[in-house]
């Protein structure tokens, strides 16, 4: 995955915000200072929305998305590190293992809706893309993919940054990506392939279009199995901004409430109760946090 060298980031607001400078704060941010920084603190979503409206203007040249999480997750240099959840690192890990797994599991799904095959609009689709089966794989927590979820909404981040979050605050990265026109988008020269899954997805999953969800994960499908090319699989390679938010119903303001919880973990799904004699414990494998 290409890494974006340069951007007009939350240090720069930073900058203009509270050094009242005048001069410089609109020259770029290297991408390593980007990753090893601490997040802007923001105290209000309103606030939040003038931040990111700044960070959309000096940054034309990218589509920007949104990841809401609970907290953020350093390497052993304490710099960003956000990774899709296949390669995340837990006592058990092994990533051919894993692949081995996805693969089967893929297998087993394509069969599922072969066999149901008039159940759901959009089945020819799901069938013959398989970056969409990782995304409904992921989305739906049926297995650990290469693929990471992002939102084109700053409002569902944010509400996903403070849902089931027992911390002070919540982390809101904003990632960057090329201009994108079509339901599904190959980057070449950014080995980087984006799903809108609110256009590609069965339309009987509610949750992707209630979220605003989008996929994003590497491409070419080569050597994604092999743990030494695992730092290109980074998405801090793509971060332009980070911001830290309250974990408090005051962060919304007059007028704005986080999106409800049965909004953000929508269970009445015709596809997720399809899927549910896939879709694997989340706390077994997806917790507890991973290093």
């Amino acid at each position: 995955m290409r890494k974006i060298e340069k951007a007009f980031s939350h240090l720069n607001l930073k900058q203009k915000w509270e050094e009242k400078s005048r001069d410089g704060w609109k020259e770029q941010t290297t991408n390593q200072k980007i990753i090893e920084s601490e997040p802007y603190h923001i105290d209000s979503y309103e606030k939040l929305i003038d931040a990111i409206a700044q960070i959309s203007f000096y940054n034309r040249d990218y589509a920007l998305f949104y990841r809401g999480q609970k907290r953020e997750y350093l390497d052993d240099s304490n710099c960003a590190k956000i990774f899709p959840q296949i390669y995340r690192k837990d006592d058990n890990y092994n990533l051919e293992g894993l692949w081995e797994k996805l693969n089967e599991t893929d297998r087993k799904l394509k069969v599922h809706f072969e066999a149901n095959y008039k159940k759901f609009a959009g089945t020819s689709i799901f069938l013959k893309y398989g970056e969409l089966r990782w995304a409904i794989m992921q989305h739906y927590l049926v297995e650990k993919t290469p693929i990471l979820d992002v939102t084109h909404s700053p409002y569902v981040a944010a509400s996903f940054a403070q849902f089931k979050n027992k911390n002070n605050n919540g982390i809101i990265y904003v990632l960057g990506a090329s201009s994108f026109s079509n339901t599904i988008d190959i980057f070449p020269e950014d080995d980087l392939v984006l799903i809108r899954l609110l256009s590609f997805c069965l339309p009987k999953a509610k949750r992707p279009y209630l979220q605003e969800a989008y996929a994003i994960g590497p491409y070419p499908n080569f050597k994604l199995n092999q743990d030494s090319e695992k730092y290109k699989f980074n998405f801090s390679r793509r971060l332009i901004a980070k911001f830290s938010i309250p974990n408090s119903k005051s962060f919304w303001g007059d007028g704005y409430s986080a999106m409800p919880d049965h909004l953000l973990d929508y269970e009445n799904d015709s596809i997720e109760q399809f899927l549910a004699a896939f879709r694997i414990d989340y706390d077994r494998v997806f917790g507890p946090p991973l290093k």
